[in-house]
């Protein structure tokens, strides 16, 4: 509301303006299989905006419905740092027979592999003169964590008969024997000891998916147990797998087994 006043004259103006409020969304998503019949009851609240929202159903003979959407994500993902390059081609080297099989993309076939192939081409330029690879081409320090994921990745790719590049390779591998060993590694991050030991858990099983293997390290990772997170526990289960150990195999499952907790949903 406006007025203004000028000797004897005045005037006004009023104007009114709508209170939108933001109109919240909740996605819910059902899953369900069956081999012969089923039903599912959908209640229909009664205060809902008619112009938002909506139903969809999706049937598949396989449990690969949806994925669609996500693979086609990936083939466009515009992040460059190494570590989402990698976090890129990753479900494309470990799916690659699902993709072509059930046409889950249009980035399959030769094509595939030649996208893949010419990102691991690119991950020189990530390396450092240490062998250890940085987030980014001018990052001044390489990070241990990042090196593990890598060559995780690359150890798959090669598993694939991706070509990778053996002295690339044989460089980050010296790297990460280096960080295992050390106690003094600048981690360049504050990591915490539990991460720490989670990042060489991480590291004994990239390593173990070249053929390079530390049994006596595996031994020390074994007897912190206690000390690793969940995550470390399953990358040293991993690993123990790879050494062929069937007693630490045996107990690191057993802990893992002992953190499941079921709920009336699950």
């Amino acid at each position: 509301r406006f007025k203004v006043t000028l000797n004897n004259e005045s005037d006004g103006l009023e104007l009114s303006i709508p209170v939108i409020a933001p109109r919240l969304t909740e996605a819910v998503a059902l899953y369900s299989q069956t081999t012969d019949k089923a039903s599912e009851a959908i209640i229909v609240p009664q205060d809902i905006y008619p112009d938002v929202g909506y139903l969809e159903f999706t049937t598949s003979s396989s449990a690969l419905v949806g994925l669609d959407g996500g693979i086609e994500y990936l083939v466009k993902y515009p992040y460059e740092c190494l570590e989402q390059k990698t976090s890129r081609i990753l479900p494309f080297i470990l799916a690659e027979d699902l993709i072509n099989s059930f046409n889950l993309s249009a980035l399959r076939g030769k094509n595939l592999r030649k996208e893949v192939q010419t990102t691991i081409k690119e991950f020189r330029d990530f390396q450092g003169y240490d062998g250890g690879f940085k987030f980014w081409k001018d990052s001044y320090r390489p990070s241990p964590w990042l090196t593990a994921y890598v060559v995780y990745a690359l150890g798959k790719a090669h598993g694939k008969a991706y070509h990778v590049d053996q002295y690339m390779i044989n460089r980050a591998l010296e790297y990460l024997e280096s960080v295992l060993r050390r106690d003094n590694v600048d981690w360049e991050y504050p990591y915490n000891k539990n991460v720490q030991l989670t990042t060489k858990c991480f590291i004994l099983y990239s390593l173990a998916l070249w053929n390079k293997y530390d049994h006596g390290y595996m031994s020390r990772l074994f007897e912190k147990r206690d000390q690793i997170s969940l995550f470390g526990k399953t990358l040293l289960l991993k690993a123990a797998h790879i050494y062929d150990n069937s007693y630490y195999e045996k107990e690191l499952r057993r802990i893992l087994l002992n953190k499941i907790k079921m709920a009336p949903t699950t």
